[in-house]
């Protein structure tokens, strides 16, 4: 119902009466961590993980608490038990393939995340970060496949950085034309989505539709004059006017 405060004291009030009551220790661990206090958090699941071990959801929930206080390694332990525990539960799979990822263990992260896309079905958020992982790690294709699941996943419109995912994934499956497409509809559509325009203004420039690609940069800086693109741009853009 959203009165995380009661939750909090309800849960907290729970294991004062039992320490070892993993269920209240994990969702205790979970309200701190929604609520920005992510060391509490990994101090409470990792009583969660020690008084009830074979608690999958307490195992991931750890990891995830982790992982935001860059103990990358430990997260990864957590979520190879996660794994051993739940076999089909995605989360773990695609966060793990991440840290892979990060670590630079590449192969081992594709072969990881390569697992996790059959269960990551009609999950949004599960999908995105899938596909996000996977073009990272080299496989575009399956990569486009999965974001555009994604994308049409739910009855509500996609996310536009979804979206824009989407159109990454193309280019590096070498379907240039698609991802335009992809992007200039975003764009259409959602005006002040400013990444959608640096995006698409690459693209043009590429094709040497520099008149075309201008006009992009020049709405990303109208947009995000202090974005983090904003240096880029502003260069990027200087040179496709030297070329009209």
């Amino acid at each position: 119902q959203g009165r995380r405060p009661e939750a909090e004291r309800a849960s907290r009030a729970a294991v004062a009466i039992d320490p070892d009551f993993a269920e209240a220790l994990n969702n205790l661990g979970v309200l701190l961590r929604e609520t920005e206090r992510v060391e509490e958090a990994v101090e409470v699941l990792a009583s969660a993980v020690r008084a009830r071990p074979g608690l999958a959801s307490a195992q991931l929930n750890y990891g995830l608490a982790l992982e935001e206080l860059d103990r990358g390694d430990e997260a990864m332990a957590a979520y190879r038990r996660v794994i051993e525990l739940a076999p089909r539960e995605p989360t773990a799979r695609i966060q793990l393939g991440l840290l892979q990822l990060d670590a630079g263990e590449r192969e081992q992260a594709l072969l990881t995340l390569r697992r996790a896309a059959p269960l990551a079905r009609e999950s949004r958020a599960l999908l995105s970060a899938l596909g996000n992982g996977l073009r990272r790690a080299g496989d575009a294709a399956m990569a486009a496949r999965v974001l555009r699941e994604a994308v049409e996943a739910g009855e509500e419109p996609a996310p536009a950085p979804g979206v824009a995912e989407l159109a990454l994934a193309e280019v590096a499956a070498g379907h240039r034309e698609e991802a335009e497409q992809i992007l200039t509809r975003l764009v259409g559509e959602r005006a002040d989505y400013a990444d959608g325009h640096y995006l698409l203004a690459n693209m043009l420039a590429a094709r040497r539709a520099y008149r075309d690609a201008a006009r992009h940069y020049e709405r990303y800086l109208r947009l995000e004059p202090r974005g983090p693109l904003a240096a880029e741009a502003q260069g990027r853009l200087a040179y496709v006017r030297r070329q009209r």
